[in-house]
């Protein structure tokens, strides 16, 4: 967010009025509230994400498109990018099968053994 901890620590404590635009929107990014909720405007705690694991992906995705474009040859660049969206893929196929898994076999013993 280009300020230090102790800037951070006055816009928190009240003692930095003039809180800039970034500042907030990078804070409220980062603690995932409202910048409303940040400003004090409203008492309600709002945050799009509860789950602490879905926040620490989001973190994950968040940092590794902050280090694009890498500082590689175009080549090494390009194949690391094909790399990760293959992955990407991959995941997502893993996902449509184990949600189909869970919703057809959850609860029924017979389909738990493995076919010999």
């Amino acid at each position: 967010m280009g300020v230090t901890a102790s800037t951070i620590l006055r816009y928190e404590n009240g003692s930095i009025d003039n809180t800039k635009k970034m500042v907030l929107e990078g804070l409220s990014e980062a603690l995932h509230v409202s910048i409303e909720w940040l400003k004090g405007e409203t008492d309600e705690y709002e945050t799009d994400i509860t789950d602490k694991r879905e926040l620490q992906i989001r973190d994950a995705m968040s940092d590794i498109l902050k280090q694009l474009p890498l500082d590689l040859t175009k080549t090494e660049d390009a194949f690391s990018k094909d790399l990760l969206l293959l992955m990407l893929k991959q995941y997502e196929l893993f996902l449509d099968s184990f949600q189909h898994a869970c919703k057809n076999y959850k609860g029924n013993p017979k389909e738990r053994t493995l076919p010999k």
